[in-house]
């Protein structure tokens, strides 16, 4: 099944058209714009922006254009990829530029101001725009020809009120004669990320990094597109080879990601443009190899812990749909219901419901509703209804049991995710980083080697294994301990030398501690005075 969460859009900037891919598969899905609408040249740079045409849905905004008169910023529907109008251009019958000056546009941003900024790589300069009608403002920053100057403006990326940067190196020269504009990189100057704290026009930058060539270059930088992800650096593309890391807070590199997909060994013979980070985290980046005609491919890094890892997957491999590719974005994440039948459901990720940011209802009936089948699944809502259901969940999914005696596993799960039992006897296989809540009913919670879990037992008398065979990677705490009602249990307690001897109980700030040798099994939460032969040992 297709569903805008799990495809994205690729600027080709030799075909003058939007392609479209399926982001599990990497399959060519279609043409989303088709080549020339509208005027489309060289499609750098695409951003989903605000409404543009009425229908309540964020639009795309597309850098377009290589020369004075013909740059522009160019508005297309974000559900048809249909031509709006000409957002920001020049109009011919007049005797003024109004785009200020716009050549070459690049970077694509909107402000915390609500105004639009774009770099004018061939003016160096970064042009602010009115937000609402496109209409020229004023010039936000200009190039001065010195290194830590905005020398070939790039990608745009505001972080916290502050706006990031990607500079070439190269100083805009007109030649008088023909009156070109091109990019003159004879200066030396270094390419940069620079960052301006004020939304003052003229404000100066400071340097926030000078990168070195990576060592699949051919010994230069020429940074490209910016994005932040899932653990909070930037990530940075460099059009000569790499992707950089950097820590927001210190400005330091963390970490190089390899982009060669071509060669062996250096040099490689592939370029790449901008990159984008999936909704579930993973990182793609466009690429294309200039041995084979500038076509193009794609490649993902998988997440994990939150930043992408090396080595990327060729998820596109070369193609000549792929013409000279720069440009890459997701869809906005949107929400699709997906509804059961009064029947036993059975529904699958990926099969029956795409499983990012979907609701869910399975209605009544026994269902079984799987999540953890696709790794990119997240942030879904699950509605289980009656019936005995079972459901295993991803990567900060919400699910929420009904009257019948449901099972939740979270076993290999990614966490964050959020589990309601609801109504009726319930099992909740835990793994990490999860909120559990029983509800009504005796419930039964079993922790398997994650951890650092919080569980509510809710009403009725529950039991609390937190130990199964083995120990959890951390403590899980549990929130509503009743005294008299719940139990405490250990499953296999004997085969791992846990006795009612070993076990050590410690009250610290009006909580008791469960631990075994050196680790912390459970915090029982507002707990004192337990005794530790009520502990339940199951052989």
């Amino acid at each position: 099944m297709q569903n805008r969460n799990s495809s994205f859009l690729v600027g080709n900037t030799r075909g003058d058209n939007v392609l479209r891919f399926d982001a599990a598969t990497g399959n060519y899905v279609g043409e989303f714009i088709t080549s020339g609408l509208g005027g489309l040249k060289n499609p750098d740079t695409l951003l989903f922006g605000p409404d543009g045409n009425g229908d309540g849905k964020s639009d795309l905004y597309v850098a377009s254009g290589t020369t004075t008169g013909s740059s522009s910023i160019l508005r297309f529907d974000g559900q048809t990829g249909n031509f709006i109008d000409v957002f920001i251009g020049d109009d011919p019958d007049t005797d003024i530029d109004e785009t200020g000056g716009l050549i070459r546009p690049y970077g694509v941003a909107y402000g915390p101001d609500g105004n639009f900024y774009v770099s004018s790589f061939l003016s160096d300069q970064i042009l602010r725009y009115n937000g609402v009608t496109g209409k020229f403002i004023d010039i936000f920053a200009q190039g001065n020809g010195q290194a830590g100057g905005l020398n070939g403006a790039n990608g745009l990326l505001f972080i916290k009120n502050s706006l990031y940067v990607t500079t070439q190196g190269s100083v805009a020269k007109v030649n008088p004669d023909t009156g070109e504009v091109s990019a003159d990189f004879s200066a030396g100057l270094p390419s940069q990320i620079l960052r301006y704290d004020s939304l003052t026009a003229g404000t100066t930058p400071t340097v926030f990094a000078t990168p070195e060539p990576s060592p699949d270059s051919f010994d230069f930088v020429s940074l490209l597109g910016l994005a932040v992800g899932q653990d909070g650096d930037l990530y940075v593309s460099d059009f000569a080879n790499g992707i950089l890391r950097y820590d927001l807070e210190t400005g330091d590199l963390v970490n190089r990601l390899s982009t060669n997909y071509t060669t062996e060994t250096p040099p490689s013979n592939n370029f790449i443009g901008n990159l984008a980070f999936a909704p579930n985290g993973d990182l793609l980046t466009v690429g294309f190899d200039f041995t084979t005609d500038n076509q193009g491919a794609i490649l993902q890094y998988d997440t994990e812990v939150a930043s992408p890892v090396s080595p990327f997957e060729v998820l596109v491999p070369t193609n000549p749909i792929l013409a000279r590719p720069v440009g890459i974005t997701f869809f906005p994440t949107e929400s699709k219901l997906v509804f059961g039948t009064p029947g036993n459901d059975d529904l699958k990720a990926g099969v029956d419901l795409e499983a990012i940011s979907d609701i869910v209802f399975t209605g009544a009936g026994d269902d079984k509703v799987d999540l953890f089948i696709k790794d990119y699944a997240h942030d879904n809502r699950v509605f289980l209804g009656s019936g005995n259901d079972i459901i295993d969940v991803n990567d900060q999914d919400r699910a929420f049991g009904g009257s019948g005696n449901d099972i939740f596993d979270a076993t290999d799960a990614k966490g964050g995710s959020r589990m309601s039992g609801g109504a009726g006897n319930d099992t909740f296989y835990l793994g990490s980083n999860d909120r559990v809540l029983g509800g009504d009913g005796n419930d039964k919670f079993i922790v398997q080697t994650g951890g650092n879990n919080l569980i509510s037992g809710g009403a009725g008398a529950d039991e609390f294994q937190i130990v199964t065979l083995e120990l959890p990677e951390t403590a899980n705490k549990i929130l509503d301990f009743q005294l008299g009602t719940d139990v405490i249990s250990i499953g296999g307690a004997a085969k791992i030398g846990i006795s009612a001897a070993t076990l050590v109980l410690q009250e610290i700030g009006g909580n008791t501690e469960i631990s075994f040798g050196n680790k912390t099994l459970a915090v029982l939460n507002g707990i004192t005075a337990l005794d530790v032969n009520i502990i339940r040992l199951i052989s």
